[in-house]
This record gives C-alpha cells, sequence and structure tokens, in this order.
C-alpha cells in the first residue's frame, strides 16, 4: 500500500500545476503571435507568387496571340511555307501559354486565411505579444516555487532515508566487530592479553546492537502506521461514496485514521531522534596495575626458650560413696478369699 502524500509532496505537486498552467499560458501566447506571422507570411508569399505566375501567364498569352495572327496572315497570303513554321511556332507559343495558365491556377487554389480570419489572429497576437512579458515573468516565479518545494521534498526523502542508511550502517559494524571478536577468541594470545582487547570491543558491540535494535523496532513500526492508515483511507473513501453507510461508522473510520497519524508522527519523530542522537562512547577498560614487588622475606626471629613445666595439680581427694537406699517394704499379704457359697439342693 502507498502511503499517503506529506506536505511537502503536496506542495511541489500544487506548485507543479501552477507552474504547468503558467507554461500553458505563454505557449499559447506564444502560438497565437506565431500563427498570425505565418499566416502573413502565408498571404504574402501567394500575392507575391500569384502576381509572378499571372506576369508569365500574361507574357505566354501574349506571344500566343501574336503567333496566331502571323499564322493567320500567312494564311491569307497562301504562303504554304510560311505557314506551316507560324503554325508551328503558334502550337509551341499555345503550349507554353497553357503550362502558365495551369500554373497560375495553382497558386490561387493556395489556401491562406481570409481578410477577417487574419485580421483576428492580428488581434490576438497583438494581445498575445503584450501579454507575454508577464506571463514570463509568471512562469519564472512558477519554476522558483517548484524548485524550492522540490528540494524540500528532497530532504523529506533524506529524512526517510537516513534511518535506512543507518542501520544498513550499524549492521555493517556490527558484523565488522563480532568478527573482530571471532579472531580475538581464535587467536593464540594469553587469555589475560585477549580480555584487555575483547572488553572494549564487547562493549562497543552491545552498543551498536542496541541502537540497531531500537531503529528496527522503530522502523517496523512506522512500515506498519503507513500500511494501516492507507488502508483505513481506502475504507474511508469507499464510505463516502456510499450512501448505505452510516455516518457514525463514518466518523469512527475518520478517528481511528487522525489517531494513527498521530501516532505515525510521533514514530518518525522518535526514529529522526533516535538516528540523530550520538551513541553513547563504550568505556574504556581500566588499566591493570603493575603487580607490587614482592617484600624481601623478613629474617626468621631465634626460638624463644620454652618455658619449664608448670608443676602437676595434686590429685583431689575422691569423695566417700554414698550410702546405698534402704529396701523398699514388702507389700503386705494379700486378704484372704471368701469361701463359696453353699450350692442350694436340686430337689430330687
Amino acid at each position: 500500500p502507498v502511503a499517503s502524500q506529506s506536505k511537502a509532496e503536496k506542495d511541489y505537486d500544487a506548485a507543479m500545476e501552477k507552474y504547468k498552467a503558467a507554461e500553458e499560458d505563454l505557449k499559447k501566447a506564444e502560438a497565437a503571435q506565431r500563427k498570425y506571422d505565418e499566416d502573413q507570411k502565408k498571404t504574402e508569399e501567394k500575392a507575391k507568387e500569384t502576381e509572378e505566375a499571372s506576369k508569365r501567364q500574361q507574357a505566354a498569352n501574349l506571344k500566343y496571340q501574336l503567333k496566331l495572327r502571323e499564322y493567320l496572315k500567312y494564311i491569307q497570303e497562301k504562303n504554304k511555307e510560311k505557314i506551316a513554321k507560324a503554325e508551328k511556332e503558334m502550337n509551341e507559343a499555345k503550349q507554353e501559354e497553357d503550362k502558365e495558365k495551369a500554373n497560375l491556377n495553382k497558386v490561387l487554389a493556395k489556401v491562406i486565411p481570409s481578410d477577417r480570419e487574419l485580421e483576428k489572429t492580428r488581434q490576438e497576437a497583438e494581445k498575445a505579444k503584450k501579454n507575454i512579458p508577464e506571463l514570463k515573468k509568471k512562469v519564472e516565479e512558477a519554476k522558483q516555487k517548484v524548485d524550492a518545494a522540490k528540494q524540500k521534498v528532497d530532504a523529506e526523502h533524506a529524512k526517510e532515508v537516513a534511518p535506512q542508511a543507518k542501520i544498513a550502517e550499524l549492521e555493517n559494524q556490527v558484523h565488522r566487530l563480532e568478527q573482530d571478536l571471532k579472531d580475538i577468541n581464535e587467536s593464540d594470545s594469553e587469555d589475560y592479553v585477549k580480555e584487555g582487547l575483547r572488553a572494549p570491543l564487547q562493549s562497543e558491540l552491545d552498543t551498536k546492537k542496541a541502537k540497531l535494535l531500537k531503529l528496527e523496532e522503530l522502523s517496523g513500526k512506522i512500515e506498519e502506521l503507513d500500511a494501516e492508515i492507507a488502508e483505513l483511507e481506502v475504507q474511508l473513501k469507499d464510505a463516502e461514496g456510499n450512501n448505505n453507510v452510516e455516518a457514525y461508522f463514518k466518523e469512527g473510520l475518520e478517528r481511528t485514521t487522525a489517531e494513527k497519524k498521530a501516532e505515525l508522527e510521533k514514530a518518525e519523530a522518535d526514529l529522526k531522534k533516535a538516528v540523530d542522537e550520538p551513541e553513547a562512547p563504550a568505556p574504556a577498560p581500566a588499566p591493570k596495575p603493575a603487580p607490587a614487588p614482592k617484600p624481601a622475606p623478613a629474617p626468621k626471629p631465634a626460638p624463644a626458650p620454652k618455658p619449664a613445666p608448670a608443676p602437676k595439680p595434686a590429685p583431689a581427694p575422691k569423695p566417700a560413696p554414698a550410702p546405698a537406699p534402704a529396701p523398699a517394704p514388702k507389700p503386705e499379704k494379700p486378704a484372704e478369699k471368701p469361701a463359696p457359697a453353699p450350692k442350694p439342693e436340686t430337689p430330687k
């Protein structure tokens, strides 16, 4: 889908239309003047050719008339020898006269404007001649406006291309940094040397990747919004041409389109800002301090004399054994069980 025109593009189209209109007016004026010049030239040329052809035809006719009289004279005199010669010359003069007469008719048949048409063309040419300087001025002014509008469009297009150019530049830089890191990792240098070389490159790579990701996200968002706006404008145009569509639906489309356009403007501003903002330089790694020189070992002190062993304390007297507890009294003898009751006698 094609995104809607920007203000700069619309201004350029309007300026170009005015320029074309001014140029067309100038061309018409110049054409009117040219037409009168051409018609006047044709009229003058025909008049001149007619005059010349007429003179030749008249001369040929006069010659023929003379030869005819001569021929008739010799007939009356019955001079056979001169009659034949006079007849031949008369016929040749007649052919010449017919030729010039045909040529005159051809010249007279040429179409040229009538006096009335020529006068009308002359008046238009006079009017055009007066207007041409002003029309040329308008054309020049319109051309200047077209050039100014074109510069704005070119600048706008350059801004549109700038993000893509920056993205391509960052992609190349990221690829180069990744390759440099790979070369460092695969080198035979010591680990501490690799780490010293790798740290600033990794920091720069992280910075480039972060900016690249941000630009790609904003650029993708703008493309999506462009497509959505184009689709909404098509729907709105269809709705405006359809009397069966409710007004609230059209209003909803207009509102949504306006919101999307505002969102697009913000995204474009964010993208421009993201492109222009400087990249934060990767922090330089702090230099590793040189190892401090090891101090010379201090002389070992002489061993201290061992202290005399402390006298062992006398053993504490053993406590007298506690008297054994008296035995618990035996339980009393249980009471005697009562004698069983006598069984009742069974009747015999």
